[in-house]
C-alpha cells in the first residue's frame, strides 16, 4: 500500500516511469486511486493492451 505522507509523489513518479516506458499516457482520474502495485501493474497491462489494439 502507498503511503499517504509520500504516496502523491511516490503515485506521480511511478506513473510518469510507466508512460516514458512503454509509450502510454495515464490519464489522472485513473491514477488517482492507485494505492497497491497489483492495481498499478493491471492499469499498465490494460493501458499497453488497448495501445497495441489501436
Amino acid at each position: 500500500m502507498v503511503s499517504k505522507d509520500t504516496g502523491l509523489d511516490v503515485r506521480v513518479e511511478i506513473v510518469m516511469n510507466l508512460e516514458e516506458e512503454f509509450g502510454i499516457n495515464v490519464e489522472d482520474e485513473n491514477s488517482e486511486n492507485l494505492t497497491t502495485v497489483q492495481e498499478v501493474a493491471e492499469l499498465n497491462e490494460n493501458l499497453v493492451q488497448k495501445k497495441g489494439d489501436a
